[in-house]
């Protein structure tokens, strides 16, 4: 089954390359991806599996080292 979800990244994004990396990461997991930026952040659109979109959203949420390297 497909899962489609929408998640908000709030503060400063651009410049900073997370959009890279919030690719790179939905394609290793082979979702499919979009990311709109907005006044607050990022508004990102991932879609496949639901355990792959589960375990996106863990890393993009709890690691934050991987947003400072």
């Amino acid at each position: 089954m497909t899962t489609r979800v929408q998640i908000l990244v709030k503060g400063i994004v651009q410049g900073v390359g997370f959009r890279p990396l919030i690719f790179s990461l939905a394609e290793r997991r082979s979702l499919k991806k979009r990311a709109l930026n907005n006044s607050t952040g990022v508004l990102l659109e991932v879609e496949g599996d639901h355990t792959s979109i589960r375990q996106f959203i863990s890393e993009i949420k709890f690691d934050k080292s991987m947003l400072l390297a």
